[in-house]
C-alpha cells in the first residue's frame, strides 16, 4: 500500500503542474514549491507526506529488486524466476520451466524427455530414448515377445533375449524363439546336433551329445558311429560299455551268463562268442575232453583216440606201421622187427609205451658173402639214433645227422670219395621231400660225432638247394656244387678206412609240423659210387660190396611242435 500511495502522490503532483527535474517534496522545509524546498525525490518516486516513496505497482507487477529506477520490473504472473512472488524461481527436471498466472509450469522438455504424468513437480520425468514403457512417446509402449525382455534404445523399441535363448530367424514377432539347449540350436544358431545309429541327438551346456536307445551304447566314444554296440548281446560291453563278461560267459539281455554245453559239445577255447565250438566225439585235438589231443596217426572216434595205422600193412621199404610216439602195447603195432639182412626194427618202448625205431646194430658188417670190392661201405655199430628237432631254435636244431658209416679203401692208392647215391625215406605226418633244404657230408674222427656232427667235424661237401625236388633219390657230389672229391676231407687212405656222417638240413623258413620224419639210406645195389685219385683228378666209378636189401640205413629225424 505504501508503494501504491507513493505512486499515487507522484501522479497528483504531476497533475497540479509541479514540474522541473521531478516532483518536489516538502521534506521538513517550507511549503511545496517554496525556495526552501529541501529535497527533490528520485525519478520514479513521489513525495508523500514529506517522504519519497515508490508509487503503487500496477496489478501483476512487482518491484523485486527494490530499485526505483526500473520501477515494478517483474511480472510475477509469467516470470519463472519470480513466479507468483519475488524470488520464487521455477525448476523442472529435464525441462525448461515456465510461469503461467503466477504458477510454475513446464515450458519445454529436453530432447528425449517428456512430461508423461502431467505433473510439473517432477518435470519431464520420462526418458523417451530408453524407457520401454514410453519409447519415443508417452503412449508408445514396447511389446514383450517370447523369451525376451522389451528394450528401448534411441527411442526405438527392441528386445533382449533371455539367457539360453537367441533370435535366430530374425523375426520380431517370434522373439527369441531358439532354445540354445536344444539339439537344433545347440549353443548357437548354426550348431545343429546330429543323431546317429540307435541314438537321439542331445545338447548339454552348449555341446552336442547322444542319448542311446535302450540296449545300445556309444562304446567307441565317436558320435559319427552313433550307439554302435548292442549291450544286450555283446560280451565286451554287456549291459554297459566296458563291462566285459568272463571268457566262459555269454551276454544275454545285458547280463553275463555262464555258457553251458551239452555233451559231446564243449567250449574248449573259453570264448563265448563261438559257443560250444568243439565236438569232443570227433575232434582229434579235444578227444573226449578239452585239450586231450590224439597222437599223430590217430583219429578221434566216439571220444576215444583210434589209430588207423594199426590196420595198415607195414611199409615195404622201411618196415614202419605207425608213426614214432604213437601209443602202443605191442611191437607189431609199430612195424617190422627184423635184424639181418634188412635191419628194420620198429618196437613198442616198454617205458614210454610209444612206437620207436631201433637203428641197425649189425656192427661193421660187410655185405654178405665174399667182398672183393675196391671200396667197402660198413654200417657203424653205434649207428645214429632217432633224434627230435624242435624248431626254430638256432641253426643247430635245423639240421641233424641221419647217416653214419665207414668206408674201407682196399686199393693201393689214396681215394677221394666223390659221389654217393642216396635215398630219402619219409614217414609221419604228411612230410614232403621239398622240406629238405640241403644234404651235407662230414668227415669225423671220433664215433661220438655220429649224433649231430658238432664235435670237430670237417665239411666234405654239400648238395644244391632242395636236392630231392625231382625225386626221393639224389647222388651227393653232383649238381652245381660239384663232386665231393674236390675236398681233402673226402680222402680215404690206401688200405685204411674213414668214417663219415651225412646230415639233413632244413630251411629256417620251412613249415615245421609235429610228427614229420626224414631219414637217408645208401641204396643197394651199391652202384653210382665214384672216387678220385686226387682232389683235382677226374671222377671214376669204383665197385663196392652188395649191401643188405635195405641198404645202409640212417636214423629218422623227427620234428616236434615248437
Amino acid at each position: 500500500m505504501l508503494q501504491a500511495g507513493l505512486r499515487g502522490a507522484a501522479a497528483l503532483a504531476f497533475i497540479l503542474g509541479v514540474g522541473g527535474m521531478g516532483a518536489c517534496a516538502d521534506c521538513g522545509g517550507g511549503p511545496t514549491g517554496s525556495d526552501d524546498c529541501k529535497e527533490v525525490c528520485p525519478t520514479g518516486t513521489v513525495c508523500e507526506q514529506g517522504t519519497c516513496v515508490m508509487p503503487p505497482c500496477a496489478d501483476g507487477f512487482v518491484d523485486c529488486n527494490l530499485m526505483a529506477a526500473d520501477g515494478c520490473e517483474v511480472e510475477i504472473g509469467s516470470d519463472p524466476t519470480h513466479c507468483g512472488d519475488c524470488d520464487h524461481a521455477c525448476t523442472a527436471d529435464h525441462a525448461t520451466p515456465a510461469c503461467s498466472d503466477g504458477m510454475c509450469v513446464i515450458g519445454t522438455c529436453d530432447a528425449g524427455f517428456d512430461d508423461c504424468d502431467g505433473s510439473p513437480t517432477n518435470g519431464c520425468e520420462q526418458d523417451l530414448t530408453m524407457t520401454p514403457a514410453s519409447c519415443g512417446g508417452c503412449t508408445t509402449q514396447c511389446v514383450t515377445v517370447p523369451h525376451s525382455t522389451a528394450t528401448c534404445a534411441d527411442s526405438m523399441c527392441g528386445f533382449a533375449c533371455d539367457p539360453g535363448f537367441r533370435d535366430c530367424d530374425g523375426l520380431e514377432g517370434t522373439g527369441c524363439e531358439a532354445d540354445l539347449a536344444a539339439p537344433a540350436t545347440c549353443g548357437s544358431c548354426t550348431n545343429t546336433c546330429a543323431g546317429g545309429a540307435h541314438a537321439t541327438a542331445t545338447c548339454v551346456d552348449g555341446g552336442c551329445g547322444l542319448a542311446c536307445d535302450a540296449g545300445w551304447g556309444n562304446c567307441d566314444g565317436m558320435a559319427s558311429t552313433g550307439c554302435e554296440v548292442d549291450t544286450t548281446t555283446t560280451e565286451a560291453h554287456c549291459g554297459a560299455c566296458n563291462n566285459p563278461c568272463a571268457a566262459n560267459e555269454t551276454c544275454e539281455g545285458g547280463v553275463c551268463t555262464t555258457l553251458t554245453c551239452e555233451a559231446p559239445l564243449a567250449d574248449c577255447n573259453e570264448i563265448s562268442t563261438d559257443g560250444c565250438e568243439v565236438d569232443t566225439s570227433t575232434d582229434g585235438a579235444h578227444c573226449g575232453m578239452c585239450d586231450h589231443a590224439c597222437p599223430a596217426g590217430s583219429s578221434c572216434v566216439g571220444g576215444t583216440c583210434s589209430y588207423a595205422c594199426r590196420a595198415q600193412p607195414d611199409d615195404p621199404i622201411t618196415g614202419q606201421k605207425c608213426p614214432i610216439d604213437t601209443p602202443c602195447t605191442l611191437y607189431a603195432q609199430c612195424g617190422t622187427q627184423q635184424n639181418a639182412p634188412t635191419f628194420r626194427y620198429w618196437y613198442c618202448s616198454p617205458t614210454l609205451h610209444t612206437c620207436q625205431y631201433l637203428p641197425q646194430t649189425g656192427g661193421f658188417m660187410t655185405a654178405g658173402g665174399t667182398c672183393a670190392a675196391q671200396l667197402t661201405f660198413k654200417q657203424l655199430s653205434n649207428a645214429p639214433y632217432d633224434k627230435r628237432i624242435v624248431p626254430p631254435d638256432g641253426v643247430a636244431f635245423r639240421t641233424g645227422t641221419s647217416l653214419a658209416f665207414e668206408v674201407v679203401n682196399s686199393t693201393g692208392t689214396d681215394l677221394y670219395l666223390d659221389q654217393i647215391p642216396l635215398t630219402l625215406d619219409l614217414a609221419g605226418t604228411n612230410p614232403s621231400r621239398f622240406d629238405v633244404n640241403a644234404v651235407r657230408m662230414y668227415q669225423v674222427g671220433n664215433i661220438s660225432d655220429y649224433g649231430d656232427g658238432n664235435n670237430a667235424t670237417l665239411l666234405v661237401c654239400s648238395s644244391p638247394q632242395t636236392p630231392f625236388g625231382a625225386a626221393n633219390t639224389f647222388t651227393l657230389g653232383t649238381g652245381a656244387t660239384g663232386g665231393c672229391g674236390a675236398s681233402t676231407f673226402s680222402r680215404v687212405r690206401a688200405g685204411q678206412s674213414q668214417r663219415f656222417i651225412i646230415n639233413l638240413a632244413f630251411s629256417a623258413s620251412a613249415t615245421f609240423i609235429d610228427g614229420r620224419q626224414y631219414r637217408l639210406r645208401i641204396t643197394t645195389p651199391l652202384t653210382g659210387v665214384r672216387a678220385r685219385l686226387s682232389t683235382v683228378g677226374p671222377s671214376a666209378p669204383y665197385t663196392g660190396c652188395t649191401l643188405p636189401a635195405i641198404g645202409i640205413i640212417g636214423s629218422y629225424l623227427v620234428f616236434d611242435t615248437p
